[in-house]
Order: structure tokens, then sequence, then C-alpha cells
């Protein structure tokens, strides 16, 4: 029997039109939107089914919009039966986490994730910034990289062997990425992000959202919860307005994540909501175990021989 891990992406994965066939086939994914717009006011269903991608893009729609559709995906695969072993976010999507975790209700954890989309929105208005991709080198040379360079610029996502992000002021985010093609990098992609996000950038969004979790009620969890922090298992007692700035300026250790996830027996990772690209890179981490995608009806229902009594 297959040791499930869920998954939840975090920013970046966004697209429009995304969740709508899972609204339109599923009741609990109806459901799930209508959560959503009792609880924050609005209309979730327009938000991710009509908006054009320049406006998504934003980081205050984004975040809002991905949590709403991973919700939507979670609860209909709970719907089957199918239930995790174990759960990971990658950045936003580790808000996803502590919910399906127990750490959370989904009602607080609409809050929290609208939160923090407008707090790391305003921190992009106000201070600006770039980020940019690095294939090619490790982890360890590409934070000893940023280090030398002495810009500020820093290494802030270990995604996959080979796959690092950097961030920072522009002008160091380009000197690190030079640096980095001297030393080997086999390409530096500049992202579609105007701010430093997991660096000291985001220090008074991460004040802003320990002030709002504080607000929240935190659970005994149902399940592990594996941390962008950290890269191992969240303690159920933990501090979660003091973990919530903590994330928000340090790095997504994923790679951490998936091996921890790995080692502690998940063989099969679903990637709970829109897109793909935690599959992508957990093939890069360890291609033994099974990868499966929740973004259309037919990879849901792919998933329901998972669930027991399954066919």
């Amino acid at each position: 029997m297959s040791t499930i891990a869920f998954v939840y992406p975090g920013q970046g994965a966004q697209r429009p039109g995304m969740g709508r066939a899972l609204y339109e086939r599923y009741s609990p994914a109806r459901d799930a939107f209508a959560l959503a717009d009792d609880v924050l006011g609005l209309d979730t269903k327009t938000l991710c089914f009509e908006t054009e991608e320049a406006v998504l893009a934003r980081t205050e729609h984004a975040q809002v919009a991905l949590f709403v559709v991973s919700m939507a995906a979670h609860r209909v695969l709970l719907s089957f039966g199918l239930a995790p072993a174990a759960v990971a976010g990658f950045s936003l999507g580790e808000c996803t986490a502590l919910c399906a975790a127990g750490f959370l209700t989904w009602e607080d954890g609409l809050r929290l994730v609208r939160a923090r989309a407008r707090a790391m929105q305003r921190a992009a208005d106000d201070r600006g910034g770039a980020m940019a991709a690095v294939l090619g080198l490790t982890w360890d040379t590409v934070e000893a990289i940023c280090r030398e360079a002495g810009g500020g610029a820093r290494a802030v996502n270990d995604n996959a062997p080979g796959q690092a992000v950097i961030a920072g002021a522009p002008d160091a985010v380009a000197d690190v990425g030079r640096r980095c093609r001297e030393a080997g990098a086999v390409k530096v992609v500049p992202l579609a992000l105007s701010a430093a996000f997991h660096t000291p950038d985001m220090a008074r969004a991460a004040e802003t959202l320990r002030a709002a979790a504080a607000d929240l009620t935190v659970h005994p969890p149902r399940l592990p919860l594996y941390t962008n922090v950290t890269g191992v298992r969240l303690p159920d007692d933990i501090d979660l307005p003091a973990h919530m700035a903590a994330q928000m300026c340090s790095p997504v250790r994923w790679q951490g994540c998936v091996r921890s996830l790995a080692a502690a027996g998940a063989d099969t990772f679903v990637e709970v909501g829109e897109g793909r690209t935690l599959l992508g890179l957990i093939k890069r981490i360890d291609r033994t175990r099974r990868l499966l995608p929740t973004t259309a009806p037919t990879d849901i229902e792919a998933l329901r021989a998972l669930a027991p009594g399954g066919a």
C-alpha cells in the first residue's frame, strides 16, 4: 500500500482559469470556493477563473487564488477517502499544509493567507527587488557566491539538485547571476517577481504576519508537516506567529522537505492544486517516487484507485 504525501504549490503556479474544471465537476470543490467567498468577502470564482494573467500574478491575488484551488482539490481527494500520511508546501503552500495537517482550520488558513499576501504585496510595492533561478550549480556554491559578492543578494530557494533561486536588489541579483555564470552555471533565468521574497527585505511584512497569526487558534496537528524553514518535521507545539514570521524571511529548503518525507516512508507524492511544478522538482530530487498531479478531473479520477477500497 502506498504511503502518500500531499504537497501544495506556491506562488508562480497560478494561471487564469485555474480550478474551474474542479469546481464544475465536484461539489466539495464548490463548497471550498463558497467557504472562501464567505470568509474573505471575495468572488473567488471570478478571481481564479476570469482574472487576466497580469492581474492574477500580483502577490495579493495569486496567493489567495492558489490557496483556494489547493483547498478545493484537497477536499475533493478527502471526499474519495484519500488522505495523506504527511504534508508539505512550497512557500505559500506551507499555509495550505498547516490547514491540511490540522494546525489551523481552513477558515483561519484563509485569513492567514490574505494577511500574508497583502503584507508581501506591500513589501514588493515599497521595496521592489528581483529574483532569478540559477541552474547547474549546487546550493552551497550559490550561497558562497552570494556571500563573496557582498551586495546583499541571497540564495533563497533550494529547489532541487542544480536548481537554486537568488533574490535581492536588482543590481545585486544581476551581479550574482554574472558570477554564477562565470562559476559554471548552465543558465540564470530572471523570474517574473518584483520583490526579494524570503530575504530580510521581508522583515516588516513578517512582523505584520506575526501579528495576524497571533489572532488565530492553533490546534494539535493530525498529521506531520515538513517545513520550508528547516526541511524537517515541524514540532507539534510550534509557536505559529514566530514560525510564520521566520518562514517569510528564511530560505525555502524544499529539497530538504522532500528528502525528509522520503526518509519517513513517503513513496507517492500528490501535488494538490494547480500545476506540476513541485512534481518536476521532486523528480529531480528523487526519481524513485511516484508523482501524481490534481490539476484536471482526469488527474483526480486517476487518484481514486489509491483510496481505501478504490478501483
